[in-house]
Parts: C-alpha cells; structure tokens; sequence
C-alpha cells in the first residue's frame, strides 16, 4: 500500500520475492533480569537494567563474544529515600562506559574509562537521553518539574562543569522519557520531543546560540511512549520513532537537507518499550516488545522468528551495516544478529561484501568490485530514491571490474545502492547528490 507517496506496509510476515530473515540468536545470561539498554564495543556488549530485582540495579553485565563469558560490573551505590527507577541509558566508546539513570525526580551520571574509578554527577532533572561530544563533553536533555507544566531541558557537562538552559517551558504532553537528543556531523544537539498540544517538535541549536524549531507532525495524544531520535553520519538522516494518538508506531525520516516523511510501521500498544536504529545503507530496524520490523527499499516488512523474545533495544554493529538487538524472556537476555535484506548472517560474518572502493566523479559515482570480482559476476545493479524508486539501467555504466553509477537525471537527495552478484552475495550502500 503506499499512502501520500511513502511506501507503507502494515503487519507482512511473509512478503513474495524477500526472503523471510533469520536472526542469529546468541544466549548471553541464563537469569531472570530485566534489561534495558546496552551497547557494543569491539567484542564486547554492555547491559544495564531497568528493574533487575535485588542487588542488581547498580550493577553492568558485559558479555565477551570471544570468550562467551559474562561478568556484573559494580557502578557506586546511588541512595535515595524513595527511588522510582524509571529508566536507563548507556554508551561505550573506546572502552569509556557512560551510564544515566533516571528517577522520579533526580538523574544520575556514571562515567569510567578503562583504568580509572567512576565519577557520579547527579541532577535535578529528569534527563531522558544524553549524548557524547567527545571524551570531555556531553549534552542532556530532558524535563524539569514545576507545579503545574514540564520544561524541556538542555544541559552541557564539560568536564566537572555544568551549564543548564530550558528551551520550552511548557512542552511535553505531561509525559517524561519523551524527549531525545542526537548530534549532527558538526555537533549541532538536535532534539525531538512532543510539545504540550501534542505536536512533535524538532529543535536544533544554531551557531551555538539560538535554537531554531519546526513541527515533525500534530494531533498526537499525550501518552506516556517514549520516544527515540537518531542521526546515521554516513547517509545523514535523522529519525524519529513514536506513538501517534491512535496507537500507531510511526517513522518520521528527514535525509539532510531535505522534508519530512512519515511512515506507519504498526501498532504500538500494549505499552512498552520501542527503539530505532539505521545502519549505513539506509536499512531501518524497529523493535517494539516480541515484534521486529524493517524497512527495506522504501517498505516496511515485519520479522518471524522471534516469538517469546521481547526485544527491547536495537543497535547498529561496527561495521555500519549489521543489526544487534537486545532481548529478553523468562530464561534469559539475548543478543539477535541479523541484516535487513533477507541475508541470514551469523556472528563471524558472511553474505556480505564489505570492502570496496567507492568515490565522487562528475555526476556519479565510480565503484571498483570487491574480491576480484567484474562485472560479468554481476547479477543486477539498482538505484533506488528515498521512497522506494528504482532506476534503469541507463544510470549505470559497467566496466570489467568497475561500475560507474551516473546520477546526471537524478535530483538534490540520497540514493541506494544494491549490487546482486551470481555467488548469491550483495554490496549495499548509499550516495549523495547535492546539486
């Protein structure tokens, strides 16, 4: 079905000419706890926990692939008289553990590089969503509590230092955890969260100064779902996953530069947890409890497969292009690996080429094949628009073990890329014309 020119597909299990994805599962904890977040860095997944029952919630359990071991790693006692857990996020980059948990009324920061103690820094907010500058910087948003309305919130911690400012003060539905930050390619904090008439609202701060606002879309209840918003550097698009007033889950996509689309992914009750994330060649995964969707080519699929798991998170791997997943039933927490391609691909890696030489030349792109590869060894070559149309084969030029994609008819925008080779392999990737 495509609806308003954005390619649409409600609940598909099965979908002819795609084959139905397999995920690889890996067991990484036999106990009954509840996760919440995690992230990978190099071998290794960090999880923290939402409801983890005793003794537990000050803890971090880091699984190694390499080994298949885990081991809980102690974070500081945090005391409070009467702490309402309420959520939980965490990053890892280059070893560094960053860790916010969010409570009723207060938020807690943890922070430790490899040989050093943790540092704790709490705040007076509820922060719902941070996100890392660099090794000295991060930024927080969230709300602040005041008798009668909620205010957004932006704070900048630089090292020990940190410097808070409302950017709306009287903005959320009154819901908190519905506000979520993410930074361009030149560290602009863009922030979406929903406006007090129900509308979802995208600001950004300009020239580090004034922070400009446009509405994403309107008539959206308040609800207590939150909300996730992501920036993919390499194809520059931001994304935000969210609840509309009917229950819907829905995809709002902006590639840099560019307008809004919105698409229906599908139901989004019973309440619960939901994420996003968008790998390198533009494929989109959502989680949403024992559901997983995709989007491929413009539109959305739904996985089988993963009955009695409930996911939670969902995360792009190293490579750009790979999809972890976060899950979890009464037997244990899991770690789904899959692509959104029809391409089954277990934790070593194969049905993929990842190496290639790809760069700008007037009005396309030269693309030398991986492997040794030429373009006998080609099955098909598609470029496809942001909502799903495909070129012919005019644009592409092919060449021994070379192929030129030539982009002279194609507007202003981002375009992907899919190369089927006779082995059964692909190469998936995007490129940018911006004139």
């Amino acid at each position: 079905m495509r609806m308003g020119g954005i390619a649409v597909l409600f609940v598909l299990i099965q979908v002819t000419g795609l084959e139905a994805r397999g995920w690889n599962v890996m067991k990484v904890y036999g106990g009954n706890l509840i996760p919440y977040d995690f992230d990978a860095d190099g071998s290794k997944f960090y999880i923290t926990f939402r409801d983890s029952g005793a003794n537990m919630q000050d803890s971090l359990f880091v699984y190694d692939t390499i080994t298949q071991n885990g081991v809980f790693v102690r974070i500081p006692d945090y005391e409070h008289e009467n702490p309402v857990d309420i959520g939980a996020n965490i990053e890892v980059k280059s070893g560094r553990i960053y860790l916010l948990r969010s409570f009723n009324d207060t938020s807690v920061f943890w922070e430790k590089g490899e040989s050093e103690n943790w540092t704790v820094d709490t705040f007076p907010y509820i922060f719902s969503s941070f996100v890392i500058a660099n090794v000295d910087t991060v930024y927080f948003t969230g709300v602040s509590l005041s008798y009668t309305r909620l205010s957004l919130v932006f704070a900048k911690k630089i090292d020990d230092t940190t410097l808070t400012e409302v950017i709306d003060t009287n903005c959320c539905a009154g819901s908190v955890l519905s506000e979520a930050i993410v930074l361009d390619r030149e560290n602009v904090p863009h922030i979406a969260y929903y406006s007090a008439d129900g509308a979802l609202i995208h600001t950004w701060k300009e020239n580090q100064d004034v922070w400009s606002k446009e509405v994403v879309d309107t008539g959206l209840a308040p609800n207590w779902y939150r909300l996730n918003f992501v920036f993919n550097t390499t194809n520059m698009t931001y994304s935000i996953l969210y609840v509309d007033a009917n229950v819907l889950l829905k995809y709002a996509e902006e590639p840099y530069g560019l307008t809004w689309t919105i698409d229906t992914v599908g139901p989004g009750g019973p309440s619960g947890l939901h994420h996003v994330a968008v790998n390198d060649r533009g494929n989109v995964v959502v989680v949403k409890n024992e559901r997983i969707f995709h989007r491929e080519e413009g539109y959305w699929y739904e996985d089988s497969g993963v009955d009695s798991i409930k996911c939670v998170a969902v995360r792009v791997s190293s490579d750009g292009e790979n999809f972890f997943i976060l899950g979890y039933n009464d037997d244990g927490i899991y770690i789904l690996k899959g692509l959104p391609s029809g391409v089954r691909e277990d934790f070593e890696g194969s049905g993929h080429y990842h190496k290639s030489v790809i760069f700008p030349v007037d009005n396309g792109y030269y693309i030398q094949l991986p492997d040794n590869l030429t373009a006998r060894d080609i099955l098909s070559v598609t470029l496809y628009d942001v909502i799903g149309n495909k070129s012919y084969n005019r644009d592409i030029v092919m060449d021994n073990n070379h192929i030129l994609l030539r982009l002279d008819d194609k507007n202003k925008g981002i375009y992907f890329v899919k190369i089927k080779f006779k082995n059964g392999k692909q190469m998936k990737f995007t490129v940018i014309k911006n004139s």
